[in-house]
């Protein structure tokens, strides 16, 4: 499985590979710097691999504020948030939890400040046991401050993330979406999983209009299905975030190697979102196959990439307007070979007028292979044409890979690693020119 061992391995300052900084202290006061001492190392990187994350796809680094200082605390934790101003906000988190009974997290006391550090609201909730619940062991609030998605008034909105472990093993996700003001106590909603993708349409720096992407899971003992809900910000006429749509996949449709690759992407084209919606036209290993015997692929299996528009999810069956099918072939001596897009970068992998000048789009295709001599993934990715056919290698043979912290006037660089060769490959994008080993 892949894994962030490059961040031993380079320094910090140029790796962006995680929106939310999190200080993990025993109560503590903390300086905050300015958001102009921040700059552009605290940007978000767009190739997070690990579900449920939510991934900001708003394509634009933060606005700076004043240069200013002030000091908080004691506190547990603090870290950075993405505002609906554009501006980089930042918060604190401290935790109850029951150490007696063992049923972890039982309430959270946030605090949110803007960039200039002004203290803009404060949530102190309490968690409660539901059904089989038996406790909560992961809050996180969502990196993304919104305003005018979930509530059509002129308050910002937080999502908290939260995971209830159950007592048939499965777990169970939801979030709690507040209104950000002072001494929040009850939350204006909860929605069942997680936001992993929100894609901001807005044409100008004034506008608020934006689409969410909502993943939840369902179990049974002989099926496994995960959802994907799009979400259209909430109007006059609504109650709340308006449901355009929603993909459902059986897993066994999905890629096989478990390297949590997001089978649905959005792209902003001229302020309209397109969606672009991947799987296995096939189950991906035939059924049936006794467990005593490794499984054995599909043959003449497509992976299929629907593109849709935000207008062709109002119909009630909805039809994309185009649909590309790439033959899933076996590569060099691997077992299995899986193809996947949403692996690599999520801002990347369904792109327009990036590689090219045209209105195309363009898609980064990952290829993982089953080493079997290693028990390892080894990965090769390419770049894909509006008609899913190759157009360029971008790397081959690699089992990680990291974007690099931009420089201005140079192009985006990635480094890719290989665990057992301890080789390290740069890779600039969108020329895909290997510049160094």
């Amino acid at each position: 499985m892949r894994t962030n061992t490059l961040k031993n391995l380079l320094p910090a300052a140029l790796l962006c590979l995680s929106t939310t900084v999190s200080a993990q202290t025993a109560s503590t006061s903390v300086d905050l710097p300015s958001a102009q001492q921040w700059g552009s190392a605290s940007r978000k990187a767009f190739a997070p691999k690990d579900l449920p994350a939510s991934m900001n796809l708003l394509g634009k680094a933060p606005k700076t504020a004043p240069a200013q200082s002030m000091t908080i605390g004691p506190t547990g934790n603090i870290g950075t948030l993405y505002g609906a101003d554009g501006y980089e906000w930042f918060y604190t988190a401290d935790y109850d939890y029951d150490n007696e009974n063992h049923t972890g997290y039982t309430g959270a006391h946030l605090k949110i400040y803007n960039a200039e550090h002004e203290l803009v609201g404060s949530i102190d909730t309490e968690f409660t046991l539901e059904g089989n619940q038996t406790s909560i062991n992961d809050v996180t609030i969502n990196p993304n401050v919104t305003q005018k998605f979930f509530n059509y008034n002129d308050k910002y909105e937080v999502i908290v993330f939260i995971h209830a472990t159950t007592d048939d093993y499965q777990g169970y996700y939801y979030q709690q979406v507040f209104s950000l003001e002072m001494n929040q106590t009850q939350p204006l909603m909860t929605i069942p999983g997680n936001e992993v993708l929100i894609a901001d349409l807005s044409t100008d720096e004034w506008s608020e209009k934006k689409q969410m992407v909502m993943m939840r899971e369902s179990y049974d003992d002989d099926s496994y299905y995960i959802y994907y809900d799009i979400y259209d910000r909430a109007s006059w006429t609504s109650n709340g975030p308006q449901l355009l749509h929603t993909f459902k996949f059986d897993y066994k449709h999905l890629s096989g190697s478990g390297e949590g690759s997001m089978p649905v992407l959005v792209k902003n084209i001229g302020g309209k979102a397109h969606y672009a919606v991947a799987y296995y036209e096939q189950p991906c290993f035939v059924p049936g196959t006794p467990i005593t015997e490794d499984p054995v692929m599909t043959p003449n299996n497509n992976y299929v990439i629907d593109l849709y528009t935000s207008d062709d999810l109002k119909a009630s069956q909805p039809q994309p307007y185009k649909t590309l099918k790439i033959p899933v072939e076996q590569e060099e001596v691997y077992l299995y070979t899986f193809p996947t897009i949403g692996a690599f970068s999520t801002e990347l992998d369904f792109s327009v007028g990036y590689f090219d000048d045209t209105q195309n789009p363009y898609f980064i295709l990952v290829t993982d292979n089953y080493l079997t001599s290693a028990d390892e993934f080894v990965s090769s990715i390419y770049l894909l044409d509006q008609d899913g056919q190759r157009v360029k290698t971008i790397a081959k043979g690699v089992t990680d890979y990291h974007q690099l912290a931009d420089i201005p006037g140079c192009e985006r660089q990635y480094c890719l690693t290989h665990d057992e060769s301890q080789q390290f490959m740069f890779v600039n994008l969108p020329s895909c020119e290997q510049v160094a080993t």
